[in-house]
């Protein structure tokens, strides 16, 4: 019996390229602006990562700016800010959580940040 597997794959290279050209440029990166209420040393860890209250999907850090990254500490002001940026959100995500899963006491975490239009947050940790 001789089976053709050129034909399966071949669609199959059809609809992925059917489907990226299809695909929304909706999703963007997300930015979260942070600040601390008082004075601290504060540093931030490659484990922090959103994770989305509907799927449970998890966005990774890619980028900090203004703090210190583990193991260095970064001594802010009070009220001073410093911003983190991650994957994109999925596209059905409506609220999410921000955790830095750390191995140590006192790793952020805020809870319940309902998802706006501009994927730009300002929390407090």
């Amino acid at each position: 019996m001789d089976i053709d597997i050129k034909e399966p794959l071949t669609k199959t290279l059809e609809d992925l390229l059917t489907v990226r050209e299809v695909l929304p440029c909706s999703e963007r990166q997300v930015t979260v602006k942070a600040r601390v209420p008082h004075q601290a040393g504060v540093r931030v860890w490659p484990t922090t990562f959103l994770q989305c209250k509907q799927t449970g999907r998890r966005s990774k850090l890619m980028h900090a700016e203004n703090v210190g990254y583990y193991p260095q500490w970064k001594l802010l002001k009070a009220n001073e800010r410093f911003l983190m940026i991650f994957e994109p959100l999925p596209k059905d995500c409506v609220s999410f959580d921000l955790f830095e899963e750390i191995p140590e006491p006192n790793g952020f975490h805020v809870e319940e940040i309902e998802r706006n239009n501009s994927d730009v947050y300002d929390v407090i940790v």
